[in-house]
């Protein structure tokens, strides 16, 4: 039998390495496209800035908010824009293949459910891509505030900040945006404050509990006792020094607050997420990297995409534990009291802030010039 034609075994050779080259740039297209596509559905806020202004301060409005629904106008920070009009002569460039920064709502629910639940945690966080630092700010969820125009009852016209996420839930059936607790409380922050976030990430009870299992638990280093109702005579709940917590310890004590303040329970909160962020970077984490991405994935509400995330967790490795800088608003601008809720029609105890003094403190967060 006859050998085929050389030049024939060359031409097909060059067609299947086409082939194979056209297949693999199509298969890797494919995969970034879905790689950016958001996980769930977007933040639908109040355009804050119209075509032809000027830009406020990144992440600020400027406290008005025209007629209109959507992200027109809006810009993110570091996406369309070159160094000089980005500003980043003489910082460098973006690392992880990220924006200049984002701003992302974190949100804990005390709800077992996506239904319903309060916003039993509030973090805003800052990735900066360019200093490599991660901030991330704390907001009381006892906070009274100015509801936003959420389809509520006309006598609902303030209430607590965690409040703001619950009415926002398909349970309740104020809000038809499908953005749901995490807009309600975004527009909220927004409508306080002038603080537009980027994207949101919310967890419930269970998936709290999930995320800390896949990641095979968290080791905290509790720098004082806790005892059992903050009383001492009660026993001690935590015993200072090397902590290791599952899914449902850490839960326990990402909530504890009985006895003492809600200051101090955000003081523990951020001691946990600092060890889970220490976890996701040490070298046990690889074997469980699957379980955690479909946590993730599959459990959490969020417009992150898995490639911003994967820029997220990149940025990670890269900044110094000095840089991880976790914080609040100064409990000396806070004061706690309590007022009458035409939402629990009683007496409720509530944060109080001047609205201004707070809109300061976040325009400077989001500028990136606190905390220091």
């Amino acid at each position: 039998m006859n050998n085929p034609n050389p030049k024939k075994r060359l031409w097909l050779s060059i067609s299947l390495v086409s082939l194979c080259l056209v297949g693999g740039m199509l298969l890797l297209l494919f995969l970034k496209q879905k790689a950016s596509v958001p996980l769930g559905p977007a933040l639908s806020l109040p355009t804050t800035t119209l075509p032809g202004q000027s830009e406020p301060t990144p992440g600020m409005d400027d406290g008005q908010e025209p007629d209109g629904e959507g992200d027109e106008g809006k810009q993110v920070e570091g996406e369309g824009k070159n160094d000089e009009d980005s500003g980043l002569q003489g910082r460098g460039k973006p690392v992880c293949g990220g924006p200049e920064s984002l701003l992302i709502l974190g949100v804990g629910t005390d709800s077992a459910s996506y239904r319903y639940g309060l916003a039993d945690v509030i973090r805003i966080v800052r990735l900066d891509f360019v200093d490599k630092r991660i901030t991330a700010v704390s907001l009381p969820r006892d906070l009274w505030i100015e509801m936003p125009d959420i389809g509520l009852p006309p006598s609902y016209t303030h209430g607590k900040i965690n409040q703001a996420y619950l009415f926002g839930m398909l349970g309740m059936g104020y809000y038809q945006g499908a953005d749901a607790g995490a807009g309600t409380l975004a527009r909220a922050i927004q409508h306080n404050y002038g603080l537009r976030v980027d994207h949101y990430a919310a967890v419930n009870m269970p998936v709290f509990v999930s995320l800390v299992d896949a990641m095979g638990g968290v080791t905290v280093e509790l720098p004082y006792d806790i005892y059992i109702g903050g009383r001492l005579e009660n026993g001690i709940l935590y015993p200072a020094g090397r902590q290791h917590f599952d899914g449902a310890s850490a839960l326990r004590f990402a909530r504890t607050r009985s006895g003492y303040s809600d200051f101090f329970r955000q003081d523990n909160q951020s001691l946990l997420i600092k060890a889970m962020a220490r976890r996701v970077l040490s070298p046990a984490i690889f074997p469980k990297i699957p379980a955690l991405v479909s946590v993730f994935k599959d459990q959490v509400l969020t417009d992150l995409s898995l490639e911003q995330i994967s820029q997220a967790v990149c940025l990670l490795s890269k900044v110094e534990p000095g840089d991880i800088v976790l914080t609040q608003l100064p409990e000396e601008m806070l004061s706690i009291g309590s007022t009458y809720s035409p939402i629990f029609r009683a007496n409720t105890s509530i944060v109080s802030a001047d609205p201004q003094e707070v809109r300061r403190y976040l325009a400077r967060f989001a500028a990136g010039e606190w905390p220091d």
